[in-house]
């Protein structure tokens, strides 16, 4: 059996821990797989007992300045880099940019083939300049980069061969499945991490404007924003119409109560949460941010666009939707024919030619 290594920061919460999680447990039904975490933690997401979890470091401190981080990073390749070895692993699957750097650099010289993946929009994530340096010097590298969107594959096209990229979308979660008894309530959904990137407090603001007396927003998920939200929100007098759940384990429950999903992203490198949301049949509002929302939604068909950071258009477009049952089911079962596309089978069977023709 040919043997896989999934490598990234940690198996905490978060898009691209889900997507590897799920990719790994059921590509370990065809592979002997293992998932390398830079930093030991406690797994968020169910895992396959027969998979193997290798930890380089028990703690990775916040980094104190250029020469810290240079020999942090010296120690996590030399860690990867034995690790693999070791492992004898066929093919090793990255993730996220720094990870991706780094398994490049600690492959050099050792036959696994390697497939990186970018998760997020390469334009706004890579802020530091030495590691953006080191994508575009290292990328050229790995046997295979795979990315969501077209707009992140012509990022990449200037300097990575365009037969060495593949577009694959990320797979739902298996555990996103729609209810047979369907009771939805009055509710506007935002699913993602309180941060500036999701730009939660464009919703809050839209979401006031309109004061809707029998409808309440929701937001799950953790970040920095929380308590710049919770003020925001009592400034407003909302806090018993807007109401911040934190991380929730079985999201599906959220989703299949709400009517309505709104995500004023600011950026994105693919909506995970967009296209879950859509296939449970909720009438979708995305900001038409770079990328991803513009390549799922047809707007106005199977889900409403707006502006980046326009308040005005989104409250419009929540608007329109509270006042049209209608047309929120009308758009709900559009959104859902649009995500079958992303449905955990039909794209695990991509991943499996992806990997099986970097193994010839």
């Amino acid at each position: 059996m040919k043997k896989i290594c999934f490598v990234i920061h940690s198996i905490t919460s978060g898009g691209a821990e889900r997507v590897l999680v799920t990719l790994a447990n059921n590509l370990s039904q065809n592979y002997d797989v293992s998932i390398v975490i830079l930093e030991k933690n406690k797994p968020f997401y169910r895992i396959n007992p027969k998979i193997k979890i290798i930890h380089c470091l028990d703690y990775i401190p916040p980094s104190k300045g250029i020469k810290n981080a240079l020999q942090l990073n010296i120690k996590l390749i030399s860690k990867l880099r034995k690790i693999i070895k070791n492992g004898k692993f066929n093919i090793v699957i990255s993730f996220l940019t720094n990870t991706n750097i780094l398994i490049n650099i600690a492959t050099l010289g050792i036959s696994s083939k390697t497939i990186i993946s970018e998760r997020n929009n390469p334009y706004k994530n890579c802020t530091v300049k030495y590691w953006r340096v080191l994508r575009r010097i290292t990328y050229p590298w790995a046997n295979h980069l795979v990315v969501q969107t077209n707009f992140v594959k012509n990022y990449f096209l200037p300097y990575v061969d365009a037969k060495k990229i593949s577009i694959l979308p990320n797979p739902l979660s298996k555990h996103i499945k729609l209810p047979t008894n369907l009771s939805k309530e009055n509710i506007i959904l935002n699913v993602g991490r309180l941060s500036e990137q999701k730009g939660q407090e464009i919703l809050i603001q839209a979401f006031a404007k309109l004061a809707l007396d029998d409808w309440k927003l929701i937001l799950i998920g953790e970040g920095p924003k929380r308590t710049e939200y919770e003020n925001l929100i009592k400034e407003l007098g909302l806090t018993q119409k807007i109401k911040l759940l934190g991380k929730q384990m079985d999201i599906s429950r959220h989703y299949n109560r709400a009517k309505i999903f709104a995500f004023p992203s600011r950026y994105e490198g693919f909506p995970n949460a967009l296209i879950e949301a859509m296939y449970l049949k909720l009438a979708v509002i995305s900001s038409d941010c770079d990328s991803g929302p513009n390549e799922i939604i047809i707007n106005n068909k199977n889900g409403y666009l707006f502006k980046v950071d326009n308040v005005d258009e989104l409250a419009q477009k929540i608007n329109t939707l509270v006042n049209n049952q209608e047309k929120i089911e009308l758009m709900g079962n559009e959104a859902h024919e649009t995500a079958k596309q992303f449905e955990v089978e039909t794209v695990i069977e991509k991943w499996k030619t992806l990997i099986e023709n970097n193994l010839e």
